[in-house]
């Protein structure tokens, strides 16, 4: 009996590392969509560092 190989359809080759490389890109570029769809910052409670605040220095 043969077990099914998790990753069948992996590529190999020299194409093999843009491939995965696009495939991260487009990942993170999904994730970042849905988290500005998502998310809602609550004025006030930004993170200090961030750079779209007008006083983004970084303090603790």
């Amino acid at each position: 009996m043969q077990t099914p190989t998790r990753h069948a359809s992996r590529r190999t080759g020299p194409d093999a590392g843009l491939l995965a490389a696009a495939k991260r890109k487009a990942f993170a570029r999904w994730l970042d969509d849905m988290r500005a769809r998502k998310v809602t910052l609550v004025p006030g409670l930004e993170h200090p560092g961030d750079p779209r605040q007008p006083d983004n220095h970084h303090k603790h």
